[in-house]
């Protein structure tokens, strides 16, 4: 019938197929989101770890090992191609799915990659590995590595705008 209004059942189905962004307000009316804590994750390169925390408990949610940036000093990116991770409090920009993802022909980046903004470095993120032996050493050329297991536990808990703090 022509000028009747019928309820869409699906509303969040077509969203997430067309990618459209909304406020969080608008989001949680449309039930878009799903409840996440807020969290903080805090990377420690010496470490070779990455920890998650619930800001409002300072619970400790999740504690994995990680790859980091190759150059064995460990230190502070300088410029581009020297293997370092970047320090500094970063946020998430992006969570992408990473899945098809390859690097010298192999699937190397797991199923998500969580862009960080981290200036003035760009294509650092968070993302999984097809070398979990590595994992806890350094390795890769820049970005943090995670189990993918653990990569899929940390992305039920993140979200864009989630901050990162990577640590010497």
């Amino acid at each position: 019938d022509e000028g009747v209004m019928e309820p869409v059942d699906m509303l969040k189905d077509v969203v997430v197929v067309l990618g459209l962004e909304f406020s969080p307000r608008m989001s949680n009316r449309l039930g878009l989101n799903e409840e996440k804590p807020d969290v903080r994750i805090v990377i420690s390169k010496t470490d070779f770890t990455l920890r998650v925390y619930d800001l409002m408990t300072a619970e400790l949610l999740g504690e994995y090992p990680v790859t980091v940036g190759k150059n064995p000093d460990l230190a502070d990116k300088k410029e581009a191609g020297d293997n370092r991770t970047p320090e500094g409090t970063f946020k998430i920009v992006s969570i992408e799915d990473s899945s098809a993802w390859t690097y010298n022909g192999e699937l190397a980046y797991g199923p998500w990659f969580l862009r960080l903004a981290t200036p003035p470095w760009t294509g650092i993120g968070i993302h999984g590995t097809s070398e979990p032996e590595a994992l806890g050493s350094p390795g890769s050329r820049g970005c943090i590595r995670m189990d993918n297991d653990d990569l899929l536990k940390l992305v039920t808990i993140v979200d864009i705008g989630t901050v990162v703090e990577i640590r010497h």
